[in-house]
């Protein structure tokens, strides 16, 4: 069975050793800090336990518990992630179906 040539590092031209050249430091090239800073943050768990136990009812149907927290404006079209204005407390078949909606906008925009 053939074996896939030694991968060559671009900084330095030395082989690599495991997943990364011994001249990097295990962060380098890592877009984590080590630090969480999304939804899966302590942060964002006790904001939005908080908000949840404050907003109990879905905000779009008014009859369902909320589970999700829902950013209003996304925060890829420029919402605020930690903005308490742009947090909307909804069930999960009403957030499901507004998030369906938002991606099927920005399918239509970039055709």
């Amino acid at each position: 069975m053939p074996t896939r040539p030694p991968r060559a590092c671009a900084k330095c031209g030395g082989k690599f050793i495991g997943p990364r050249c011994s001249c990097r430091k295990p962060w380098e090239g890592s877009e984590r800090t080590g630090k969480s800073s999304g939804v899966h943050s302590r942060r964002w768990r006790t904001l939005r336990a908080r908000l949840l136990q404050e907003h109990p009812l879905c905000t779009a149907c008014h009859r369902a518990v909320a589970t999700v927290l829902d950013h209003v404006v996304p925060v890829a079209e420029g919402g605020a992630m930690w903005d308490e204005a742009n947090l909307s407390p909804m069930c999960k078949p009403c957030h499901d179906a507004k998030t369906a909606q938002e991606a099927l906008r920005g399918r239509r925009r970039t055709r």
